[in-house]
């Protein structure tokens, strides 16, 4: 998600049809806004702080990339009702749901979320058809939905289907793994993907020279991963 996040922002930013582009992060009771192209920021301890500095920058669209956010969109709406909403999501929020009250039901904070949405957002970008699912089955409304699979060049990942044996010759020559089997875990480093679990079977397999452990992406996991398999999965390459 950092890297769909930062890759979108570049886009925008070198982009001409846009004035400005402004990130707002909120990290607890801390709000943040950064403008991207005058490299400036600010933090406010206060949600009404944060929301007046949001009023005079006058944005005509917001785009959240996750559903944090989703116990403030009343009120962002409330302060921006001529703004446009816009909402990303990969659908795991939805099935965890959490919500101010968590000593309701999930069904019922689910139904919160779903309200949230319908009533505040006016778009919302699934990435897959099975979040598509996702969403109609909380009650987000279908019109609202739009399918936008990001991260994968489909011309391109044919053509390296097509000269996998080739690519797979170059791949051994560069690691050294002629005749192992190879493992890739291509995700955000984060708790809830698994990935700590993940390493500790391997670890269990360390003394197997049959395998090769290929893995992609960053997160606030990264540091703690990397010094796990540097600690019990030697030789470890960083790449």
């Amino acid at each position: 998600m950092e890297i769909h996040l930062r890759c979108m922002l570049k886009l925008l930013t070198d982009s001409k049809r846009y004035e400005n582009i402004i990130l707002a992060e909120i990290s607890g009771r801390l709000f943040s806004i950064t403008d991207t192209e005058n490299h400036s920021s600010h933090t406010f301890t206060s949600f009404d702080g944060f929301t007046e500095h949001l009023i005079n920058l006058r944005a005509e669209v917001l785009f959240f990339n996750d559903g944090h956010w989703i116990e403030y969109f009343y009120a962002l709406r409330k302060i921006l009702p001529g703004s446009i909403f816009i909402m990303r999501s990969g659908g795991n929020e939805f099935i965890k749901a959490s919500y101010h009250d968590m000593t309701l039901p999930l069904n019922e904070r689910q139904l919160l979320w779903s309200r949230a949405i319908n009533h505040n957002i006016d778009f919302i970008i699934a990435n897959s058809i099975y979040t598509w699912h996702r969403m109609i089955k909380i009650g987000i409304s279908s019109a609202k939905i739009f399918i936008v699979r990001g991260g994968v060049d489909l011309i391109a990942a044919a053509e390296n289907v097509a000269d996998k044996d080739r690519l797979r010759r170059e791949f051994d020559e560069v690691f050294g793994t002629s005749g192992r089997y190879i493992f890739c875990i291509a995700a955000r480093h984060v708790k809830f993907k698994g990935i700590a679990d993940v390493l500790k079977i391997f670890n269990a397999l360390k003394r197997s020279r049959k395998w090769f452990l290929l893995i992609a992406g960053e997160g606030n996991e990264s540091a703690a991963l990397w010094r796990y398999c540097a600690e019990n999965l030697a030789p470890a390459i960083p790449t």
